[in-house]
């Protein structure tokens, strides 16, 4: 379990300036003791969970009908005629 959590603490370091600005996750980082960082990666794919459950269907769509015509317009506008 030590090393899962020294694996996580490595791969969000990089979050830390970004936890370092919210004191609520730098207290709680504290008492936990882990790096903020690992908190915030944790918070945020918390949000992003509950945001694909309540609304997965309507960004797959969204991603659907915009990616597709524009994949396929610059293939158009890259093809030779």
């Amino acid at each position: 379990m030590e090393q899962v959590k020294q694996t996580l603490q490595e791969n969000t370091k990089i979050l830390d300036p970004y936890a370092a600005m919210i004191p609520a996750l730098v207290d709680g980082a504290q008492k936990a003791g882990v790096n903020p960082g690992l908190l915030l990666a944790g918070a945020s794919s918390v949000a992003l969970l509950v945001l694909l459950l309540l609304q997965g269907w309507t960004i797959l769509l969204t991603t659907i009908t915009v990616l597709y015509p524009t994949i396929h317009s610059i293939r158009a506008i890259e093809s030779p005629c």
